[in-house]
């Protein structure tokens, strides 16, 4: 398997590029330390990837906040 999404290298970094451009959804990536404002319904989807290991589905998700408007 190609493990070319964690290699810093700029073939890894265009692969994952033209990956994220074909997905017609938005993608969230957050890193361990979250960073996300509390009370965002955002937590308890990223908690069920956590406990899942696997990518989840929403749709309609409220995302504004009040520092994203």
């Amino acid at each position: 398997m190609n493990d070319s999404f964690n290699t810093p290298d700029a073939a890894g970094k265009a692969l994952a590029l033209t990956v994220l451009n074909a997905i017609q959804n938005p993608v969230i990536m957050v890193n361990e330390d979250g960073f996300i404002p509390c009370g965002s319904p955002l937590l308890a989807l990223i908690d069920q990837v956590r406990e899942r290991l696997a990518p989840v589905n929403e749709y309609r998700v409220d995302l504004s906040s009040p520092r994203l408007g």
